[in-house]
């Protein structure tokens, strides 16, 4: 009998134990930054929650190194700065209660190349560099580049090559416990002499210098200067033995001059314009958008008006002023445009005007919520979309990308701020807010105990922070289980305060009114150990009692022998 007391007592504390949740350990995401890890130089390791991308600030990790040998280590706010010592390939293990994950990483050592030169090597040019000892090289260049491609790499890691085909080369150093090395070098094929005219406008008649020179600003010798005037007769080509030549222009407009010499690059032609009468050329807006007007006016000296000027935009003409002097034009572009005005008996003149573009960032939304994203586009003045440097400034920072169009998904509450910048255009600024997830919850009554269920758009919210006041003054917290539940023992009746928060979601405060206690489970064991007690009294009654009621107690019940669950009393009767 005392056996089935002690069973009934256990079974009793049992129920009046709360049941323990028992999570899944979590896949964990491991990146190694950088890649290319250099022995001896720190890398950064990073742990990311694959369930919800999250940083996972404090993990413990144990690292297999080349050796066989392995090293524990811990995070700190999320991050693992490692060191690798030795040559070849690490193993990083997760295995805890809570986290799971591997990865591996190779550490290399590191190579370089000191020195190039010349920076800027000519053809046949004698190249100087060297390299890390122990590493070889190996150079690819241009098509057809045959023979110079294994440069002899002296002990002490010296290379001398000379290159005889113009072109872009790729210098690889290599190594077998290195990383690889890539350096390119750009071999030009000849110099390009300098072309300088003094002055570059001159009154008519007035002796025009030309002179060529060398990089180093050294007159060269037998250089071929061929003149082209205004109206497009080619003067004869003439033999300068010194680099200098002097003509005297004798027609009003912009000469040319060509310029050629044996074993040089031809540079550029150059031009020079004779003044006559000179005018002024004025534009407003002085810094014009693509969207504005922009008005040319013509005037002489004394700020007269003057009309029939030819205004040409990238060599085009576009019109003549009117009897006030002006032309109004539109450039709908953001680029440099050549401007040039000529008016008749007068020196030509000519400018450059760069329209100043604009740009405009259009946002889906301007509220979202922390597990929403938000897709922004940057467009010009004409609609069209339009890459831009895009820099969005978080409440803890500032990221930024170069996009047309882009998603963005915060991981912060607070205000965004956008700016959407391009050389050559005016900025575009916007901005959006991120709110927190609202929460909601439930409320019922399980006998003696207050039950919450925490959710979110109809989802259940796990590990929420949750306190409950009751109207005693007595206080409760804890977090929600995985079902989203909080249980609280219910002390009286009336108005029970609930608050709720968890980082991304809002916080909830709520009144839930308990109108009325049942504390069923309590007073069920009440009533259990009354009815235990009156068991016992009456058995003893009974045994005291056996000989004159005619009752006596079973054998098998007596000592729980009885497999059937025959009753513990027999009736005995005369």
């Amino acid at each position: 009998m005392k056996f089935r007391y002690l069973i009934l007592i256990i079974a009793v504390l049992i129920s009046i134990i709360s049941p323990i949740a028992f999570g899944d350990t979590t896949d964990v995401t491991i990146s190694v930054s950088p890649e290319m890890a250099v022995v001896n130089k720190p890398v950064d390791i990073t742990f990311t929650d694959e369930s919800g991308g999250i940083i996972i600030e404090r993990i413990y990790v144990d690292i297999k190194m080349p050796n066989g040998k392995i090293e524990s280590e811990s995070t700190d706010m999320g991050i693992l700065t490692f060191t690798p010592t030795i040559f070849g390939k690490y193993e990083i293990d997760i295995d805890t209660t809570n986290y799971h994950g591997s990865a591996t990483f190779e550490a290399k050592h590191e190579v370089r190349i000191i020195s190039i030169k010349p920076q800027n090597p000519q053809i046949g040019d004698a190249i100087e560099f060297i390299v890390s000892k122990g590493a070889g090289v190996l150079i690819t260049g241009p098509e057809n580049f045959t023979g110079e491609n294994a440069p002899i790499v002296s002990p002490g890691g010296y290379v001398n090559i000379t290159l005889t085909k113009p072109g872009t080369y790729l210098i690889r150093v290599l190594g077998y416990q290195s990383w690889e090395l890539n350096r390119s070098l750009t071999v030009s094929e000849k110099p390009t002499p300098t072309v300088t005219i003094t002055p570059v406008n001159p009154m008519l008649g007035e002796p025009v210098t030309i002179s060529v020179k060398k990089t180093d600003q050294t007159l060269l010798e037998d250089v071929l200067i061929t003149v082209i005037k205004p109206n497009t007769v080619a003067e004869p080509t003439v033999i300068s033995p010194t680099g200098e030549y002097t003509y005297i222009p004798t027609i009003m407009g912009t000469y040319t001059v060509k310029v050629s010499v044996e074993d040089y690059i031809a540079p550029e032609d150059k031009t020079f314009a004779t003044r006559g009468k000179e005018f002024e050329v004025t534009f407003s807006p002085e810094n014009p958008t693509v969207s504005d007007n922009i008005t040319f006016i013509v005037t002489n000296k004394t700020k007269y008006p003057m009309h029939d000027a030819e205004i040409y935009v990238d060599g085009v003409l576009l019109g003549t002023t009117d009897s006030d002097g002006r032309l109004i034009l539109n450039l709908d572009e953001p680029r440099k445009y050549g401007i040039l005005v000529r008016l008749f008996g007068h020196m030509e003149q000519t400018m450059e005007i760069t329209p100043i573009g604009i740009l405009s960032l259009n946002l889906n939304h301007t509220e979202i919520e922390i597990h929403q994203s938000i897709f922004l586009g940057v467009f010009d003045s004409k609609g069209d979309p339009i890459t831009a440097n895009i820099d969005i400034t978080m409440p803890n920072g500032t990221i930024s990308v170069v996009d047309v169009n882009y998603t963005f998904t915060p991981k912060f509450l607070g205000k965004y701020s956008i700016s959407a910048t391009k050389s050559g255009y005016t900025d575009a600024i916007a901005g959006f807010k991120v709110n927190s997830i609202p929460l909601d919850i439930d409320t019922r009554i399980d006998e003696d105990r207050l039950i919450v269920r925490v959710t979110s758009y109809e989802k259940i919210v796990e590990n929420a922070t949750i306190v409950i006041k009751t109207p005693g003054g007595k206080e409760k917290s804890g977090v929600t289980d995985k079902y989203g539940n909080f249980l609280v023992e219910i002390d009286k009746e009336g108005n029970y305060g609930v608050y709720v928060s968890k980082k991304y979601y809002g916080n909830l405060e709520r009144t839930v009114e308990v109108k009325k206690i049942r504390n069923f489970g309590l007073l069920g064991s009440g009533f259990a150990i009354i009815i235990f007690a009156a068991i016992i009294g009456i058995r003893h009654f009974i045994q005291q009692k056996e000989g004159g009621k005619g009752y006596k107690v079973s054998k098998e019940a007596k000592y729980g022998l009885d497999k059937k669950e025959t009753p513990a009393y027999s009736f005995k009767g005369k």
